[in-house]
């Protein structure tokens, strides 16, 4: 083939054209091969296999009388069969459930798993296919819900003063052993805030023994609601009478609380005492007068506010008077004395001398 051929634009035209029907049909027969597969499938049954996880096990059949530690929650299912069936086929709808384990006597057995109503063309693997557990006899019994309040959850100056639970009891199921060993069930109440208001929370039982610690028991409800009360701390104190405006110069004072020398607080658990302001300036005689308790910041008082004191004015100006009218007459008192002293011993010198 000479220069002038490749030259010729029929030729090259020509060329193209066949390269182009050569991938035209190249690219079909590619395309063709997933639809016949498609097409087969119409037509055939597929077998595959595919692994199922965390499939929920269920105890298998009791006597109502044993109780089953160490069973597993969840175990994976293989199963192998026709795609159409195993595509219908979920964790949700298996079911998992132990051999049947009636009249199984007590202590530590291998049991295996079995999955229940499969249809007969599914062939399936349970890992793991056995189990170690520990069968003992099952009891029950109810206990009343107690409960703790963190420190931490409540604001200070506040307290706890009720918590209602529901429910306040609740079921538990375990071995004959354990359920003797239980010593209290409580949950502990918290929350991220301080609290000074009412609350309300859920809270997850606790189930212990005399030392603290956690027990493997069953009971029927494991989340308690609680609605916590929270009042101020309520507390009583001493009174201090503070005077003010009292003239010195002029009186004397004395002063006494009327009715009550304590008050009810709330909102402080640390104060001992408080002081009560009692104005005497304008008063010029004696007489009952109502204090102010002077009070800190976030504190209130619980009752009767109006704190009566009694206030006993002397007047210094008549006490002197009175003083020294009371001196005068002493002397007076002396002098007279002396006087009739001295007649008395006139009179006996006269008498000495008439005699003579």
């Amino acid at each position: 083939m000479n220069k002038k051929t490749f030259n010729n634009v029929w030729f090259i035209r020509l060329i193209s054209l066949l390269f182009s029907i050569f991938l035209y049909i190249f690219v079909s027969s590619e395309n063709a091969v997933p639809l016949r597969s498609i097409k087969n499938q119409e037509f055939a049954s597929v077998n595959i296999t595919e692994t199922i996880s965390n499939v929920p096990v269920y105890l298998g059949k009791t006597d109502g009388e044993t109780f089953v530690s160490g069973v597993p929650e969840t175990v994976d299912v293989r199963l192998t069969g026709p795609k159409s069936i195993i595509n219908q086929v979920s964790s949700e709808t298996l079911r998992v459930e132990t051999e049947d384990l009636t009249d199984m006597p007590t202590g530590s057995k291998s049991i295996r798993y079995l999955v229940m109503d499969l249809p007969d063309e599914i062939d399936y693997q349970v890992t793991p296919s056995r189990t170690i557990v520990q069968i003992s006899r099952r009891e029950s019994v109810k206990k009343t819900i107690e409960y703790e309040v963190d420190p931490q959850a409540i604001e200070e100056g506040y307290q706890v003063s009720q918590v209602n639970l529901k429910p306040y009891e609740v079921t538990l199921t375990g071995t004959d052993k354990i359920i003797k060993e239980i010593d209290r069930v409580f949950i502990n109440i918290t929350s991220q805030d301080k609290q000074s208001k009412n609350f309300t929370g859920t809270y997850a039982i606790k189930i212990v023994d005399k030392n603290g610690n956690l027990l493997d028991v069953n009971a029927n409800i494991m989340d308690i609601k609680a609605e916590v009360v929270v009042e101020p701390v309520v507390g009583d104190v001493s009174l201090n009478i503070v005077p003010q405006g009292e003239h010195h110069e002029n009186f004397t004072y004395t002063y006494e609380f009327v009715d009550q020398n304590t008050v009810s607080i709330q909102g402080a658990s640390d104060i001992q005492s408080l002081d009560v302001i009692v104005d005497f300036f304008s008063l010029t005689s004696s007489q009952t007068v109502i204090g102010r308790v002077n009070l800190p910041e976030g504190v209130e008082l619980v009752g009767n506010s109006e704190i009566k004191v009694h206030v006993s004015l002397h007047a210094l100006e008549a006490d002197t008077q009175t003083d020294s009218e009371d001196q005068t007459a002493s002397q007076e008192s002396d002098s007279s004395e002396e006087s009739d002293q001295d007649h008395q011993a006139t009179d006996s010198q006269t008498t000495e001398q008439t005699n003579e």
